[in-house]
C-alpha cells in the first residue's frame, strides 16, 4: 500500500475529529479565496447487519465502514470560462485513497452548447453525477444495487471531453443533453470492488455515451435517458486474461410536487466476455435493475423516504431491496440519517470482498447510520 494511504488509514479518527471542528466553524458558508469558491463535505457511515458482512465487518457489530471527504473549488470568468476541481478522500471497508474526483475546463458558448475537457463526472441515470450532494436527498445511500457503493470511487468520472447544452422547446419544455468520450482510471487491485471481482487487473480503456433529459412542460416532471459503452475492458482473474464489452442504458422519471419527490429508474446492462488465452467460448449476460422511490420533506429539518429495488441477474437470480429512511438537519450544515434495508437475495454480498462463508439465507437486514457536515 502507498505510504500516504497507510497514513490516512491509521490516523482516520484523528483526521475526522479535526475536520468536524473545521466544518463546524465554517458552517454552511463557502470559502472565497481570490474569487475561487470553495465548498466541501465530510461524512461518516456506520452499518450493521445481524446476518452478514456487507461492505465491511457489519455482521453482529456496528462498523464505521465508510468515511468520505470532498473539497471542491470553482472559478468563473466573465467570458464564460469556468475552472472546477474536486478532491475526494475516502475510506471504505478498510481501504483508503485520495483522488482527484474531477478537474476540468468548461466553456459555454451559449445556452445551447458548451464544451467540458478534463476529468469529468460520468452521467448515468439521474443521480450518478450528484452522489456527493448528500444534503439534497433523504436517503443515506442511493439504491444499493442500482448505484453500487463499492463502485463509487471509479465509476463516478472519466478523463476526456463532453459537449452539452440546454435546448428550449417552447411549449414542449426544454431538453438537456450531453455527449462524451474518454477513458476511465486504472483500478487498484486492493480496492474493495476489485477484491469482490477477484481480479488483479481491470483497465477500462475506452468509454463513451450520451444523456438526454426532457424537462416536460408539467412543472416538476422530467424524463431521462443515458447510454454508456465501454467496448474494451482488459481484465485478468488468475491466469485467465479476458476482454469485456460493457453496455448500459438507463431510463429515468422524476416528479417533484411540493414536499414530495417520486423517482422511477430502470437500467439494462449487457456484458460480453471473451477469454483470450484459454480455449473457451465467449459468454454474454444481462442485468436488469429497477427501483421506485418516494420521499417527503415533512419540515425544513425532517424528511422521510421509502424505495423498492428489483435486480435480475441473468446468471445468478434476483435480488430485492425494500428500504425506509429518515433524515434530520441538526443545523443547516449538519445532517444525520438512518435507514433500514430488508434484503431478499445475496448476489452482491461479495461486492467489496466481504467474507460470508456458507451464505445461503437470502433474507437479511441491513442498517445504515450516516452523518454529514458541509460548507
Amino acid at each position: 500500500m502507498h505510504p500516504y494511504k497507510t497514513l490516512i488509514h491509521r490516523n482516520s479518527r484523528r483526521h475526522i475529529a479535526l475536520l468536524v471542528t473545521a466544518c463546524s466553524a465554517l458552517s454552511s458558508h463557502a470559502v472565497d479565496m481570490g474569487g475561487v469558491a470553495i465548498h466541501g463535505s465530510l461524512s461518516s457511515t456506520a452499518s450493521y447487519s445481524p446476518d452478514y458482512n456487507y461492505i465491511g465487518d457489519t455482521k453482529d457489530s456496528l462498523d464505521l465502514n465508510q468515511t468520505e471527504l470532498t473539497v471542491n473549488g470553482t472559478k468563473r470568468f466573465d467570458n464564460g470560462l469556468k475552472l472546477a476541481a474536486q478532491l475526494y478522500a475516502y475510506e471504505l471497508a478498510g481501504y483508503s485513497d485520495l483522488t482527484v474526483d474531477f478537474a476540468n475546463i468548461d466553456y459555454s458558448f451559449r445556452q445551447e452548447v458548451g464544451v467540458r475537457v478534463g476529468r469529468n463526472k460520468l452521467p448515468s441515470g439521474f443521480y450518478n453525477e450528484v452522489q456527493d450532494l448528500d444534503q439534497v436527498r433523504v436517503f443515506a445511500s442511493l439504491p444499493l444495487n442500482f448505484y453500487p457503493r463499492a463502485g463509487r470511487s471509479f465509476g463516478a468520472n472519466y478523463d476526456g471531453a463532453s459537449v452539452y447544452g440546454n435546448i428550449p422547446g417552447g411549449k414542449a419544455g426544454s431538453f438537456d443533453y450531453q455527449a462524451y468520450a474518454g477513458m476511465m482510471q486504472p483500478l487498484d487491485k486492493d480496492m474493495p470492488f476489485m477484491k469482490g471481482l477477484g481480479s488483479s487487473k481491470l483497465d477500462i480503456q475506452q468509454v463513451y455515451g450520451a444523456s438526454l433529459v426532457w424537462n416536460a412542460p408539467v412543472d416538476g416532471l422530467r424524463f431521462g435517458y443515458t447510454f454508456q459503452k465501454a467496448p474494451k475492458i482488459d481484465s485478468q482473474t488468475g491466469p485467465a486474461i479476458t476482454e469485456i464489452d460493457y453496455q448500459a442504458q438507463v431510463l429515468s422519471i422524476e416528479y417533484t410536487r411540493g414536499k414530495w419527490i417520486a423517482t422511477v429508474e430502470y437500467k439494462h446492462s449487457d456484458v460480453t466476455v471473451d477469454v483470450t488465452n484459454f480455449p473457451v467460448p465467449s459468454s454474454s449476460s444481462t442485468e436488469d435493475h429497477a427501483y421506485a422511490q418516494l420521499t417527503y420533506q415533512a419540515t425544513d429539518k425532517l424528511g422521510f423516504g421509502v424505495y423498492y429495488c428489483y435486480s435480475d441477474y441473468e446468471t445468478s437470480g434476483v435480488d430485492k431491496d425494500a428500504a425506509f429512511a429518515a433524515s434530520y438537519a441538526i443545523q443547516p450544515w449538519w445532517l444525520v440519517k438512518a435507514e433500514v434495508h430488508f434484503m431478499d437475495g445475496i448476489n452482491n454480498l461479495g461486492s467489496s470482498g466481504d467474507l460470508n462463508p456458507g451464505a445461503s439465507d437470502k433474507t437479511w437486514n441491513y442498517l445504515v447510520l450516516k452523518t454529514t457536515l458541509s460548507f
